[in-house]
């Protein structure tokens, strides 16, 4: 009897541990791989300049200090997944841009709203 229930409760804490690192799983992913701007009602834009040989650590800080980013760590891992070459030049940049289109306008590939010759 005794020992039914102590393989009930092991049972038990095994299920709820398995839901808990599932659920700490999804969480995770979803913040790696939803891209949202950090305020998409945003009117504000912020000029940066890129230098050339700029490093990812060094965008990230210019885009967190511009507001545009609330996380450094998590922007360095998107620009892997959005492969990041960044263009010298001076942008304007915005909290209602997402990662990936700040990332591409970073590198040349969207001019749509951050170059300067607007």
């Amino acid at each position: 009897r005794k020992g039914k229930r102590v393989k009930l409760i092991v049972r038990i804490a095994i299920a709820v541990f398995v839901v808990a690192l599932c659920v700490v799983a999804f969480m995770l992913t979803f913040k790696l791989f939803y891209d949202t701007a950090l305020d998409p009602e945003s009117k504000v834009k912020t000029e940066i300049t890129i230098n050339e040989g700029v490093t990812d650590e060094e965008v990230a800080d210019l885009l967190y200090d511009a507001g545009c980013i609330e996380d450094k760590k998590l922007y360095k891992f998107r620009t892997y997944i959005y492969d990041a070459n960044y263009v010298p030049g001076t942008y304007k940049v915005s909290p209602a841009y997402t990662t990936e289109k700040l990332i591409n306008i970073l590198s040349g590939y969207d001019y749509s709203d951050g170059t300067m010759e607007e």
